[in-house]
């Protein structure tokens, strides 16, 4: 009980530290998107971040700050910051990512890789200055080499185990080597973390299959990873999950999972028990080929099962292609299709096979269009936190949280539930990170065995996985 005021005092100012990073996204040709809670607004006032990997940061005070697709970089005002060009790659790089420097307020890190395996550019940081340009923000330092090695085009990140500093991960080419990059207040760490795991790429054609995607579990646990190889090249498909140790930055237990040909787009579920995958068949494949969206079920934690749970979300033909898929603040998974002007929508991820709804025109671009790229950020799910312990909830959506150590449970109740609903439950630490996940509650009490002590919000969902209301609590054990 000693840790009680502290943990306390954490939760007076609790929601000056939500996660908003990435609650605005700009991508393709002029589409945006805008998160607030578990509502999104379409937006078209952006730039065209273009063809293929983009990133967009935002803060709790002056909303979106700056936004790239690895060639430049835009500012608030969508106007390309004065030094804002950074790497010739013609916006084809799969991913680029965007971080924030631990403990401060104004220096983000943009991560550039290499096209395809090859060329001349290498993995590299540049660092934006939001103090610069009246306060619009500019590039200070440019094409800083973290590397000499070949890499993919593929890079993510996530909380390190303090909860302060990032770990960003990028994986070598035609290696089994993942690289752990530790971004602290100081700035990025010169040496990586190094694990060799898992099966090393398969050179082929262009070297396809070092695009693709690599992406976090919210929780920080796991880490997926996809590259599509050529239609003629069969053995050059990757598709795998493994384990990350946040504290080491350390990967392990390779998890290769049966490929679908062209595998491009990965994505967590909010819980991390079901991995989401999309395809993009891009060389030497035929005119009956397809493309597709769909899902593993990796709840099982047995290797066998896990890769009979494939379900197909869909299919088309192979002149549909599909790009990223993001999980959102929303708590949905976005898929973009090229040239369309929607995305596609899985709109409860936590739920096996078809069951996770994915809904093919999903979100309509009010007529702007998408390409292969949407936001590329740390994972989060955020449907809206309550601005203090001292905020009376609206009557219409009241909710109340007993936290009862003793007994390891947690007990909801309030106006929000009305009677007989049945609702779910997700539990998110103060990085956001999702600490417990109920997709449906069986009655008004669940188990919180080995939550750590902390402060925590519950989010009430309904049958959509739509936010119905929030609120913070302690757990003192």
């Amino acid at each position: 009980m000693r840790k009680l005021p502290a943990l306390i005092a954490l939760l007076l100012s609790f929601n000056a530290h939500a996660q908003v990073e990435g609650s605005t996204w700009y991508f393709g040709e002029d589409a945006g998107l805008r998160f607030s809670e578990c509502s999104v607004t379409v937006l078209t006032n952006g730039a065209s971040p273009g063809f293929e990997g983009c990133a967009t940061v935002s803060n709790a005070v002056l909303g979106m700050l700056f936004y790239t697709n690895s060639e430049t970089v835009w500012n608030r005002q969508h106007q390309p910051m004065p030094n804002g060009t950074l790497i010739p790659s013609g916006s084809t790089l799969s991913q680029v990512l965007i971080a924030k420097r631990p403990l401060s307020d104004s220096l983000y890190y943009i991560i550039t890789t290499r096209i395809q395996g090859q060329g001349t550019e290498l993995l590299k940081y540049h660092v934006v200055d939001m103090t610069l340009a009246g306060g619009y923000g500019d590039v200070s330092s440019a094409n800083n080499v973290l590397t000499t090695d070949n890499v993919t085009e593929t890079v993510t990140a996530t909380r390190h185990a303090n909860g302060t500093d990032v770990w960003i991960v990028t994986h070598g080419y035609p290696s089994n080597t993942f690289q752990a990059w530790l971004l602290t207040s100081s700035g990025i760490a010169p040496t990586p973390v190094i694990s060799n795991v898992g099966r090393a790429f398969v050179p082929c054609n262009s070297n396809v299959n070092a695009r693709g995607e690599l992406k976090f579990s919210v929780d920080g646990t796991r880490i997926a990873m996809a590259g599509g190889g050529t239609g003629n090249e069969p053995n050059t498909d990757m598709l795998a999950v493994f384990d990350f140790d946040a504290n080491t930055g350390v990967v392990s237990n390779a998890l290769a999972l049966p490929p679908l040909r062209g595998d491009f787009a990965v994505s967590f579920s909010p819980d991390g028990t079901k991995l989401y995958g999309a395809t993009w068949k891009a060389l030497n494949f035929f005119s009956t080929d397809s493309n597709y969206v769909y899902q593993y079920d990796l709840s099982s934690g047995d290797s066998t099962t896990i890769a009979n749970s494939l379900t197909i979300l869909w299919s088309s033909t192979v002149s549909e292609s599909y790009g990223s898929l993001q999980l959102a603040p929303d708590g949905r998974i976005y898929s973009a299709r090229n040239n369309s002007d929607h995305l596609g929508v899985i709109n409860d991820p936590d739920l096996p096979g078809s069951a996770c709804n994915y809904v093919h025109n999903g979100l309509f671009l009010a007529g702007k269009t998408s390409r292969f790229g949407l936001n590329n950020f740390i994972q989060y799910v955020d449907c809206g936190l309550t601005t203090s312990v001292n905020e009376v909830p609206s009557p219409r959506n009241e909710l109340f949280v007993h936290a009862d150590p003793g007994s390891g449970s947690l007990t909801i109740g309030g106006t929000a539930l009305a009677p007989g609903i049945v609702v779910g439950l997700r539990v998110t630490d103060a990085a956001g990170r999702i600490a417990l996940s109920v997709p449906r509650m069986s009655g008004s009490t669940c188990s919180t065995a080995g939550l750590p002590a902390g402060v925590y919000v519950a989010t009430v969902l309904n049958e959509r996985n739509e936010r119905i209301a929030s609120r913070s609590f302690v757990w003192c054990p």
